[in-house]
């Protein structure tokens, strides 16, 4: 039952290898691999689902992830996976996709439902929130949290983006508390710039090596193996969402950095640029982007002195 009418796995590669293409660019890649992959992904929600009065896809069968089983329709990873999808293939530039691909993709991302938003209590009062999806049985069979699928692995929503509340109120409201091995809590909180909540989980991520082993990384076990590599990938996103994210063009710097914390940097960031950064008693000592135009595109928080 834990995964027999999970769907979105299909939908997180697509998003994996529009990654890949936006920061390499790299052409070959996206006509032979990446387009061929979007296409079959999205002709299978396409032709597999009935859809409502208004053509769009009712995603039924269906389950949120491992954790909600029953009554489940349109639940939140799917939708927002074919939110994201749809989105981004229409951002490409038109003279790398055909026509055709633009006429199913746009067709796509009308067939999209709705992500679900439901009223909620935060501290005695009604909030907004993501929610788990438009229908389902409120019963838990696992830890995962769907609702907060829109802010990791799919980026819908977040820092300079829509629903930054409703995604702050998703996440303080979420339905199981995961610092570790393949939870994204540290992910989501970092992207929504919790930096408190994302530098708490991370000092938990960096103090689960396991003591009875001599190499530091064999992190675990947590909930299934030994060493637990779904950790480490999380810790290593994590930091880097701590330290740069982008939306659209801009590359936003330390979005969830605590200012009391030094840190040195090289990473990189979409369209082929790398970001290096040196940052000492709430000053950015050395900020060095390559290529120089990109320049204009970093933005830094209020109250932190650039050079």
């Amino acid at each position: 039952m834990y995964v027999r009418h999970v769907w979105n796995q299909g939908l997180e590669l697509v998003c994996l290898m529009l990654d890949y293409y936006d920061h390499t660019g790299d052409q070959l890649f996206l006509k032979e691999r990446l387009l061929p992959m979007a296409e079959s992904v999205l002709k299978y929600f396409d032709t597999r689902f009935r859809k409502d009065s208004e053509r769009r896809i009712i995603i039924d069968p269906t389950q949120a992830v491992e954790t909600y089983w029953h009554d489940v329709v349109n639940d939140t990873p799917n939708v927002a996976g074919l939110t994201a999808v749809s989105t981004r293939l229409l951002l490409l530039p038109e003279n790398l996709t055909t026509p055709a691909q633009r006429k199913f993709f746009t067709h796509m991302k009308a067939a999209t439902p709705v992500i679900p938003i439901e009223d909620a209590q935060l501290d005695g009062k009604i909030v907004r929130r993501i929610a788990v999806a438009e229908k389902f049985k409120p019963e838990r069979s696992n830890v995962e949290n769907p609702e907060l699928f829109p802010i990791w692995p799919f980026r819908i929503f977040g820092i300079d983006r829509t629903m930054l509340d409703e995604s702050r109120n998703a996440y303080l409201l979420r339905g199981s508390h995961n610092d570790i091995g393949w939870g994204y809590d540290g992910n989501a909180a970092a992207l929504l710039g919790m930096t408190d909540e994302a530098a708490r989980i991370l000092k938990v991520k960096i103090a689960n090596s396991n003591a009875a082993y001599r190499w530091p990384a064999t992190w675990g076990p947590n909930f299934d193996w030994l060493p637990d590599q779904c950790h480490g990938g999380n810790l290593m996103a994590s930091i880097n969402y701590m330290l740069l994210q982008h939306s659209g063009d801009k590359i936003l710097l330390l979005p969830a950095w605590p200012k009391d914390l030094d840190v040195s940097f090289k990473l990189h960031a979409p369209r082929q640029t790398t970001v290096e950064l040196v940052y000492r008693d709430g000053k950015i000592e050395k900020l060095e982007v390559i290529p120089p135009a990109r320049s204009k595109d970093i933005t830094i928080p209020a109250g932190i002195d650039a050079p």
